[in-house]
């Protein structure tokens, strides 16, 4: 080779070699976003004013909120003001993300449920609460509030409890009820709240031996407008619905509703669940869908066929089980339940 050619052969080695091992450049510093306005400021009020807040609890709030706000939502300053006002009294775990939301956008119900969740002191409360202001719809506002201000904390923590998958006992189906009176609710309040465990409940598998659920079904309220439809709604292994009457009451009648029709008789369902598909959004019927529900029934139906469906009375006291109830409403002997466990 020439000595020339053999230079340049060398030189073009050395540049390769010098390429390889070169250093990449440094990435550039990750962009923060900074988060919104009042979550900025109360992370820094934590860190900076809260002196009593132990170091993990700080921690803890300040990750829920740096979540919360990492869509560019922020809380509602009224919501900032609760928090400040409160931290320091609160047990760790009671604020999450539902919970934010829930008190950012429902500001009727802001106070009753900040106050459920601090009497209560379980951690994660926001979803169940979520769903309970739901259910009790114009009567949440006063109905949280009394139940903070006169249940108390055992109450408070079993009635969580009922709202989540975790099965009750019978005696703290009791208890809740027991709850439920001393915290004077009106009885519309009451029953929506029993309601609400109860679908709880049995969505979560209690008595799934006897709810004639398929396997993972849960159950929702049946309303076809604000005040009147069925209490739960459900779906059997065969897609056909179950049906759910609730009762709180230890002396619970099956008889003629406002229309002379029985609670439960496969007339009245008929009924209710016809009122209920005909005023049905789309996203209602596609949820139904979603559960498992044949579309077939996804209509007005007859009396006839609403009798070939599970109906299920479920209360909170085996006095209401009795042959009249059965009988009026053309139940089988497995079709009276009382909820909760042994």
């Amino acid at each position: 080779m020439r000595p020339t050619l053999a230079i340049a052969v060398m030189l073009v080695t050395v540049v390769m070699c010098a390429a390889a091992v070169a250093p990449s450049p440094a990435p550039a510093p990750m962009q923060v976003k900074a988060l919104a306005k009042n979550i900025d400021e109360l992370i820094e009020w934590i860190y900076k004013g809260a002196k009593q807040l132990p170091k993990a609890q700080a921690d803890e709030v300040v990750d829920v909120l740096r979540r919360y706000g990492a869509k560019g939502d922020d809380i509602a300053p009224e919501v900032a003001s609760i928090l400040r006002r409160d931290l320091n009294s609160a047990a760790q775990g009671v604020l999450d993300a539902d919970l934010l939301r829930l008190m950012s956008r429902a500001p009727t119900v802001r106070e009753g449920a900040w106050a459920l969740a601090l009497k209560a002191k379980v951690r994660e409360p926001g979803a169940r609460l979520t769903q309970l202001a739901a259910d009790l719809g114009t009567e949440a506002p006063t109905a949280m509030g009394r139940m903070a201000a006169l249940m108390d904390t055992q109450d408070c923590a079993v009635l969580m409890r009922g709202l989540s998958p975790r099965m009750l006992s019978r005696s703290q189906v009791e208890q809740i009820v027991a709850g439920l009176k001393r915290a004077e609710l009106s009885p519309t309040a009451q029953g929506e709240v029993f309601e609400s465990v109860a679908r709880a409940q049995l969505s979560g598998g209690a008595l799934k031996a006897r709810s004639g659920l398929k396997e993972g079904s849960r159950v929702i309220v049946g309303k076809h407008n604000s005040k009147h439809g069925i209490d739960g709604i459900g779906v059997g292994p065969d897609g056909k619905p179950v049906i759910f009457e609730f009762s709180m009451y230890d002396k619970k009648a099956l008889g003629p509703d406002t229309d002379g029709l029985v609670q439960l008789s496969p007339e009245w369902v008929a009924d209710r669940w016809s009122k209920m598909v005909a005023a049905a959004t789309p996203a209602r019927l596609d949820e139904l869908r979603a559960m498992g529900v044949d579309p077939k029934w996804l209509n007005p139906v007859a009396a006839a066929d609403a009798g070939s469906w599970a109906r299920k009375l479920v209360v909170a006291h085996d006095s209401a089980l009795t042959d009249t109830n059965r009988l009026a409403a053309k139940l089988g002997p497995d079709d009276l339940m009382v909820l909760g466990g042994k």
